[in-house]
Parts: structure tokens; sequence; C-alpha cells
């Protein structure tokens, strides 16, 4: 007789997105930590990998992430990370996070979990003029911030003096800048002369 052995198995792998939370709101670089892992675990089969589509029902996925080894929980029990996903250049929007595993018996499962991308971009912006005297000459008597934002968002102007104390704050709502600073701190007093960051 010639000895051989099968193995069968009918088990579903485990998985798991464990972080983000489904329908979370995200931006900038975002850990997604969870778990893929089975007794027959097979990375070789172009069926384990972390991918994500636009929208909440993708027509298509961009493949992030191949998992050719499983994702087994850290030495503390928990979820490991998966992979540091980098938003930073998507718009903003719902995305679906996609997680898929076959195994070596062709036992397959996959999660789905949507997530709110939420990116704000300052571009175009300027100050002018940089120099100006705010002292009732009525000669560049105020300066100019303008910018605009990738979509409408709550901003905030902070400008402070050399030794970082806060001087005045302007606040708004909108996707486009236009903030007049007439060089009066929020007491209503002229700021000394100097230089000042926002």
């Amino acid at each position: 007789p010639v000895p051989g052995e099968i193995t069968v198995d009918n088990t579903l792998p485990t998985l798991l997105i464990s972080e983000p939370a489904n329908n979370q709101q995200i931006t900038g670089k975002v850990n997604i930590k969870g778990l893929a892992k089975d007794l027959n675990y097979n990375g070789n089969n172009y069926q384990c990998f972390l991918a994500y589509g636009e929208g909440a029902k993708p027509t298509s996925w961009k493949i992030v992430k191949w998992l050719y080894q499983p994702i087994l929980e850290d030495p503390d029990g928990n979820p490991s990370l998966i992979y540091q996903w980098n938003t930073a250049e998507l718009p903003s929007g719902v995305y679906t996070l996609h997680l898929s595993v076959m195994d070596a018996a062709g036992n397959s499962k996959e999660v789905k979990i949507l997530v709110n991308l939420y990116n704000v971009a300052v571009i175009n912006h300027s100050c002018s003029p940089d120099h100006f005297s705010p002292n009732y000459d009525r000669r560049a008597a105020t300066t100019t911030s303008n910018a605009t934002l990738t979509m409408p968002a709550n901003w905030t102007i902070k400008l402070k003096d050399k030794n970082n104390n806060l001087i005045k704050i302007f606040n708004g709502i909108s996707n486009a800048i236009s903030q007049v600073w007439d060089g009066k701190n929020d007491s209503g007093q002229i700021a000394a002369d100097g230089d000042y960051t926002y």
C-alpha cells in the first residue's frame, strides 16, 4: 500500500476589520486593523487581499495589500495592523473597505465596511500685502488672507506674535477664504510692530 493523507476542511476563515469602525469618518493616514486567519491559510491564491472601492457599492476595487501571510492577533491578543492607508490624495466621500480570504480548501469569506472620507486641503493660499501699516493714515491699512478649500468646511485663522502669543482669531464656514485683518488684536488695540505668524 501507498500511504497518503488528505484534509477535510469545511471551516470558513476568520476575518475581521476592527478599525476603522463601520461608517466611521476618517481622514489622512488611517490604520486598518483586523484579523485574517485559517488553519489551512493559503495566501498565494490571489483571493487574499485588502482593497477599497469608491461608494457604497463599488464597481471596481483597488487592491492595497496582498495578504500572503495570515493576519494574527498581536502580542496583547488584539487585532493587528493590516495596512496604513494614506487617503490624502483621495476625494472626500463614501468608500468601501474589502477584506477577502480563501483557504487551501476553497473556503472563502469576505468582510466589507463603509467609511466616510473627509479630506480638506488648503490650496491657492496667499496673504497680501505681506507688509502693512494699520496706523489710521488709510495707506496699506489692512492685509487680506485668501485661500481655497477643496470642500466647504469650518476654518480658523490664528494670528500669533513672535512669542507665540495669540493675537487674533478668525472663524468661518465656506470653501473660499478672504479674511481681512486691520492690524488690531481681539481687544481692539493695534498690534505692535513685528512679524506675525498664522
